[in-house]
C-alpha cells in the first residue's frame, strides 16, 4: 500500500488513540456496557442462522463481538 493510500485509509488521531487506551474493552465491563452487550447478541441471534456461518467483522474495535462469534462456532 502506498503512502497516499494508508494516509486515505487512516483514522483520526482521536479514534487511534482512544483504541490504543483500551478504553473500548472497559466501556463493556460496566452494568450499561454488559446490558449493550447482553442486548446487541439478543438482536444479532434474531436473524443469524444456525452456525457454522462466514461473517465478516469489520468493526474495528477489540474484537469483543467477533470473540462471541468465534465461540458460537461461526
Amino acid at each position: 500500500m502506498s503512502d497516499s493510500e494508508k494516509d486515505h485509509f487512516s483514522l483520526p488521531s482521536e479514534i487511534t488513540h482512544y483504541y490504543e487506551r483500551g478504553l473500548e474493552v472497559q466501556r463493556f465491563s460496566g452494568a450499561l456496557g454488559e446490558l449493550e452487550l447482553l442486548r446487541t447478541k439478543e438482536i444479532v441471534n434474531r436473524y443469524l442462522p444456525d452456525p457454522p456461518v462466514t461473517i465478516l467483522d469489520v468493526g474495528g474495535g477489540p474484537g469483543i463481538y467477533a470473540s462471541w462469534l468465534a465461540l458460537e462456532g461461526h
